[in-house]
């Protein structure tokens, strides 16, 4: 049985389409529709012992993509494919629950972080041997800290023209297809690209939940969790160092910036899309490129916040949305953006 969901590409789009009628987000599109739609076909896939672990956010406002696994459940029933399980734990609730599993999550996170922060042309290689670790060994950091280090000493080999940071909605961000690529063609050019890592996107959202807890034994085993993520993502990021490294140098710092420009606006990840990593005191960039589903809500309104707390102490910024068709129109936006820096 796979472990995974298959590499989105256009079956994945077409597939999507299927389900969808007018103007949903485009992550939505490519996993919900195509990539489960495409992992259930396959002949690998016992579907008695299958489940999907897709966790849903509900501190986010009234973005859609808390919805996500209510979608797929529905698409499963309607394509009898009711012996698919649905793991669907709210993101905020995780920190509070199963203690093995939460650590497990901080190490994968930390691990994908870490593979991002490689050269390019080294991820694949990383990428295995993370996961010949994850079926051999008891996962730890101590591993994921001399991975960190070897990568630093990989990237100081090499040099880059400019350096951008991606960041912006995560299905999209992080699943190359559904940008077109562009990230993978500023690689090719010989620019550096820093991923906004997936454990600060988590960090921050935790750290907003567990301010709101009232006491109790949740929220004092919520908080020294959150204690543990910091102090994993300090070790990893002191292992990569500062130059190349795509941490915050204090993560509370994040908080501050998000406090003094998005306030308490939380819609997927806002207050780290936003002020908070744009403002942060994290790796010097060049500029930076913002990825969201087109008609994506938190995006919008990111693009519409940013310039009343945008100065010099911000690097430009330039905001792309993708709906599946391709367009030379980004290309050439990317192109001017990275000329002019």
């Amino acid at each position: 049985m796979q472990n995974h969901f298959p590499q989105s590409n256009s079956a994945s789009v077409d597939a999507g389409r299927r389900y969808t009628v007018t103007n949903e987000y485009f992550s939505m599109t490519t996993l919900a529709g195509g990539d489960v739609a495409r992992l259930t076909r396959s002949p690998e896939i016992q579907k008695n012992k299958a489940a999907l672990f897709i966790p849903p956010q509900y501190e986010g406002g009234a973005e859609v993509d808390g919805q996500y696994s209510r979608f797929i459940r529905t698409i499963l029933d309607e394509e009898n494919n009711r012996e698919i399980a649905m793991v669907s734990p709210y993101l905020e609730d995780i920190l509070a629950g199963d203690g093995e599993l939460c650590e497990n999550i901080f190490y994968t996170m930390l691990a994908g972080d870490i593979v991002r922060a490689a050269p390019p042309n080294t991820r694949i290689m990383y990428q295995d041997l993370i996961n010949e670790w994850i079926r051999t060994s008891d996962p730890d950091i101590k591993y994921l800290e001399d991975l960190a280090d070897t990568v630093r000493l990989a990237q100081t080999t090499r040099t880059y023209e400019k350096t951008i940071c991606a960041i912006g909605e995560p299905q999209i961000l992080f699943n190359d297809y559904t940008t077109n690529h562009t990230f993978r063609r500023i690689e090719e050019r010989g620019h550096r690209v820093v991923y906004a890592p997936l454990s600060e996107y988590m960090w921050m959202l935790w750290r907003d939940c567990t301010e709101q807890i009232n006491g109790g034994e949740d929220a004092c085993i919520a908080k020294q969790r959150l204690r543990r993520l910091e102090d994993h993502i300090s070790k990893i990021h002191t292992k990569l160092g500062g130059e190349f490294s795509p941490f915050e140098r204090n993560l509370n710092t994040l908080v501050e910036n998000a406090d003094a420009t998005m306030g308490y606006y939380a819609g997927a990840f806002g207050r780290y899309r936003g002020g908070a990593k744009l403002l942060g005191d994290g790796p010097n960039v060049d500029g930076a490129i913002t990825v969201a589903s087109m008609y994506e809500n938190t995006g919008i309104a990111l693009g519409i916040l940013h310039p009343a707390f945008a100065d010099a102490s911000t690097p430009p910024v330039l905001n792309l949305t993708f709906d599946g068709t391709l367009n030379e129109n980004d290309e050439t936006k990317v192109e001017s953006f990275l000329l002019y820096l």
